[in-house]
């Protein structure tokens, strides 16, 4: 197997078109690089820590590398090309994070708010609280902008916040034995913080004070919300990668990457 280039409009055509479950897209700065900013979606493996984690790298999926400029990057993409366990493409983003010409997240994804990975069922839990929360935030931009034509894709985005709990509530069934009804442990689960880990009483706050046209400042809001959503997700799924409740977490960062497309288009056919 060997290492191919790709450009940045290539990796983001191939992260729009793919499921999550094929490809793994690794950073390999520093940790404090990757704070400063990173790709969506991004795991943080540092060059130097690879030869030790080189187990948390899948086998069986594609891999993209990405560094500053890309030569970090081509580095670890060439070592790995060459070990035959590898059955999926290696990648390296030409250019690196320099050359990427589209979002780029600041911080680290939530993962605190997550217990370690031996605990599925309350990890599983705790997604669902934060799905509910980001229904209820999208309920009440809904509520704020009742009868605006631009605010009827809100609706469908809380019912599928909710529609993505109970995806994870059948998953939490298989953990936890004797659970109330979806409806009733639903109705239970805080919905103070929403999926990302934003707090809902600051995006709600924001809400009640715009500071631009409605349309754009809630598209924007909701953009924010789910790119968060998105990067959090797959590293929950890199954290529990030999466990079932990754493709758990990979479908939601799936169905998340939809809700993305959904918000960027109405920001553009709205937000004029």
């Amino acid at each position: 197997m060997s290492m191919r280039e790709i450009t940045n409009q290539e990796f983001a055509a191939m992260q729009a078109r793919s499921s999550e479950k094929k490809y793994l897209l690794v950073d390999v700065r520093q940790s404090e690089e990757y704070r400063a900013g990173h790709l969506p979606g991004a795991t943080l493996i540092p060059l130097q820590d690879l030869p030790e984690r080189i187990d948390e790298l899948p086998q069986d999926r594609n891999i993209v590398f990405y560094c500053r400029s890309g030569i970090r990057s081509r580095a670890a993409a060439a070592a790995l090309a060459g070990m035959r366990e590898f059955q999926g493409d290696m990648f390296n983003l030409s250019g690196g994070i320099i050359g990427w010409q589209g979002v780029v997240l600041p911080e680290q994804p939530r993962l605190h708010l997550f217990p370690p990975t031996d605990n599925q069922a309350e990890s599983l839990l705790q997604a669902m609280s934060l799905e509910r929360g980001a229904a209820k935030v999208y309920e009440t931009m809904l509520n704020q902008y009742a009868g605006e034509h631009w605010a009827a894709p809100l609706k469908d985005m809380a019912n599928e916040e909710t529609a993505h709990a109970r995806l994870l509530y059948k998953a939490l069934q298989q953990y936890q034995e004797n659970l109330p009804a979806f409806e009733e442990l639903y109705d239970k689960v805080p919905d103070d913080l929403i999926e990302g880990g934003f707090s809902r009483e600051n995006i709600e706050a924001e809400l009640a004070r715009p500071s631009g046209r409605p349309c754009v400042v809630v598209y924007e809001l909701v953009l924010a919300i789910e790119y968060a959503a998105y990067d959090l997700y797959r590293s929950l799924a890199q954290r529990f990668r030999d466990d079932s409740v990754a493709e758990i977490f990979l479908n939601i960062a799936q169905a998340e990457k939809r809700h993305l497309s959904r918000a960027a288009e109405a920001l553009v056919r709205y937000g004029h």
